[in-house]
């Protein structure tokens, strides 16, 4: 069912480290580093054994992430 290849996995583990070097070194990049490994190994998963197709859906996963972060101010309320 789940087939990954060797480049999706190393993908994978450079992300998971890259991800924990931020946190170590406690960067204020650690959240996206920690959300593109969880969207890399996720899209590693759902797709097929691909480079191509992973870091498709993978970048899809990380830009819904993003989109899903934006802190929009709230509009004020109309004067009755």
């Amino acid at each position: 069912m789940f087939s990954i290849s060797a480049l999706e996995l190393v993908l994978v583990i450079v992300l998971a480290a890259s991800a924990l070097a931020a946190y170590l070194r406690r960067l204020a990049v650690t959240r996206w580093m920690v959300a593109a490994a969880v969207c890399f190994a996720l899209a590693s998963l759902l797709t097929p054994a691909d480079l191509a197709s992973t870091l498709l859906i993978g970048t899809v996963f990380l830009a819904c992430f993003a989109v899903g972060t934006i802190q929009r101010s709230p509009r004020p309320s109309p004067s009755a």
